[in-house]
């Protein structure tokens, strides 16, 4: 008898060389005591284990895992991790953002305002003209305040080709074309701020002034300012003034 022990999960008494060694307590039982975790892989005493409670599998409790969503205690791979928050949760509690398709748990969800999509909350910013929470895709700066706002409430310069609030642009004297302040140019001529590709350089003053408001010299075709011409008696033609001399004989 005295090379027989008494099993502390059976209660059964056998010899000692059939006894193992819980994996777990370093407590040794028969081997019809022990069970194998389904997570970890040890074989562990029977009264050590816990069943997942959604698959019934065996592990220990610290290898088990709550559902942050059913506080369901369940394998850890049965699990996903919220990408918005960290929590851990069953699958069948999630929901797809309808941006990217990762699963994320209801909380972690928010409304586009321009498409009314529920979508992860990182994938929004407030549109600072509406202060409406919208996907940051659709956001666009201002050119001018550097506030983002969608598309529908910029206007673009044709100038730069950048986007600004409407009530941020001006427009061309000349064409109504949008520009951006600073954009557009001053006439000398007639004072209009008007768009640089309406513009020319007078050869003779250097003045900046409107193409239309120029003349053009009958011999160079430069256009020129109406200042910048004079008519020359020999030809009667309008033309540059420094293409002119005079005559030493007539003082023309």
């Amino acid at each position: 008898r005295a090379l027989l022990n008494v099993c502390p999960e059976t209660g059964k008494q056998a010899w000692r060389d059939l006894f193992e060694t819980c994996e777990a307590s370093g407590v040794r039982v028969l081997s019809e005591g022990l069970a194998r975790s389904s997570v970890s892989g040890l074989r562990v005493r029977k009264s050590l284990l816990v069943s997942c409670q959604v698959s019934g599998q065996p592990a220990l409790p610290d290898e088990l895992a709550a559902c942050s969503a059913s506080g369901k205690v369940v394998r850890p791979d049965l699990l996903v991790t919220c990408p918005e928050t960290g929590a851990r949760f069953l699958p069948e509690h999630g929901v797809a953002c309808q941006e990217s398709g990762v699963l994320v748990v209801p909380a972690a969800l928010g409304e586009c305002a321009q498409t009314g999509h529920r979508v992860r909350r990182s994938l929004l910013a407030t549109d600072d003209l509406t202060g409406r929470p919208v996907l940051v895709r659709l956001l666009e700066r201002c050119g001018v305040t550097g506030k983002r706002t969608t598309a529908e409430n910029l206007v673009m310069s044709s100038v730069s080709g950048k986007r600004a609030l409407a009530d941020q642009t001006v427009k061309c004297e000349a064409t109504g074309r949008v520009a951006l302040p600073g954009e557009l140019e001053s006439c000398v001529l007639s004072g209009k701020a008007v768009h640089p590709d309406l513009m020319v350089s007078c050869p003779e003053t250097g003045i900046r002034m409107l193409r239309t408001l120029g003349e053009q010299c009958e011999v160079t075709g430069a256009i020129v300012a109406p200042a910048g011409l004079s008519t020359c008696d020999a030809t009667r033609k309008r033309v540059r003034r420094s293409l002119l001399a005079t005559d030493q004989v007539t003082g023309k």
